[in-house]
C-alpha cells in the first residue's frame, strides 16, 4: 500500500505519461478483444478511467496543477451520454454500423482528446521548495 500511495504522490514526466497512454489504450483494446458482455465493458470502462487518473493526477502535478483535476474526462463521457439520451439516433438509422456514433458521442470525444493532448504537451515545472520554519517554544 505505501508502495502505491508513494506512487501516486509523485511527479510524471511527459514520456511517462505519454508511453503510460498508450500503453492504456492498448491493454483496453487487448482486453475488449475478447468476447464479453455489456457489463464486463462498463468494468473496463470503469477501471480504465481509475487508471487514467493515477497517471493524470502524477502529470498535474509535474505541470504545477492541482491533482484533484485528474477525473476531469468524468464530465466530458456523462455530458456526451446524456446527449446521447437526449437526442438520440432515430430508429431507421440505429441499425446501420454508421450509427454507433452519435455527434454527441463525437464531439465529445474529441473534447476528450483534445483535453488529454494538452496535458500530454502541458511543461513540467520546478516543485516548489518547502522552507522550514522552527519554532522558538522552549525559550
Amino acid at each position: 500500500m505505501k508502495l502505491v500511495l508513494a506512487y501516486l504522490r509523485g511527479r510524471g514526466r511527459r514520456l511517462e505519461y505519454w508511453l503510460s497512454l498508450i500503453a492504456m489504450i492498448v491493454g483496453v483494446f487487448a482486453v475488449l478483444e475478447i468476447p464479453h458482455d455489456e457489463l464486463f465493458g462498463d468494468a473496463v470502462d470503469w477501471v480504465s478511467l481509475a487508471v487514467w487518473c493515477a497517471f493524470a493526477a502524477r502529470r498535474l502535478r509535474d505541470a504545477g496543477l492541482p491533482f484533484w483535476l485528474a477525473p476531469f474526462p468524468l464530465p466530458i463521457v456523462l455530458v456526451g451520454l446524456a446527449l446521447n439520451r437526449i437526442v438520440g439516433v432515430p430508429p431507421s438509422v440505429a441499425a446501420s454500423p454508421e450509427a454507433s456514433m452519435s455527434l454527441a458521442s463525437l464531439l465529445a470525444a474529441l473534447t476528450l482528446l483534445a483535453l488529454v493532448f494538452v496535458l500530454g504537451c502541458l511543461p513540467s515545472r520546478a516543485p516548489k521548495a518547502t522552507t522550514r520554519e522552527t519554532a522558538d517554544i522552549f525559550g
